[in-house]
């Protein structure tokens, strides 16, 4: 059990050996980011909107790829919210946080593939419903920046057992609207 353990760890490490990755801002101030060497940055970390109630807002959301193949992004809106300590809940599906605005926003192209070198924009736009809610409460969302991975075929690592991975990476962006009249 514990060549399969260490077995399993080098073939991760092995994986991922090749993978640089640089989420959020950093890729633009770090010199350590995208310049050297390569990543994929995604930016901006954090979206905050102050459209009015029955208006529009829209910001775009940057991809950066210095890598040497391209890579393909699938990107959705979920609901987030903090516990009473500070922790981040995610959930995956509707219904659990009050002030939620995941169903106000949209995101053009909701997948989008990065080619070597070039950058990949991303519409997200926020439609404020007209309601006194939304004129008087702020609302919030997580986005999520979802890598589009292939399956590594099955390796056999002994005569009875298969190993395979899914790799899955996953930037968590946060949306906040607060309307412009609300502070």
């Amino acid at each position: 059990m514990k060549g399969i353990i260490i077995l399993l760890a080098s073939l991760l490490l092995a994986y991922f050996a090749n993978a640089q990755v640089v989420s959020s801002d950093s890729a633009k101030s770090s010199p350590s980011g995208a310049a050297k060497g390569g990543g994929l940055s995604i930016s901006p970390a954090t979206m905050y909107f102050t459209a009015p109630k029955g208006e529009v807002g829209k910001q775009v959301i940057q991809i950066v790829n210095q890598q040497s193949k391209s890579y393909t992004f699938n990107i959705n809106a979920t609901e987030w919210d903090l516990d009473s300590v500070g922790n981040s809940l995610h959930y995956e599906d509707s219904g659990h946080v009050a002030n939620s605005c995941v169903p106000w926003v949209t995101f053009t192209p909701n997948t989008i593939t990065v080619e070597p070198g070039k950058t990949g924009n991303i519409l997200a736009t926020i439609r404020v419903p007209d309601n006194e809610k939304a004129e008087r409460e702020s609302h919030w969302c997580a986005v999520n920046v979802t890598l589009a991975m292939d399956k590594v075929a099955p390796q056999k690592v002994s005569p009875t057992a298969s190993v395979s991975f899914t790799s899955l990476f996953n930037v968590v962006l946060h949306i906040f609207e607060t309307p412009p009249y609300s502070y």
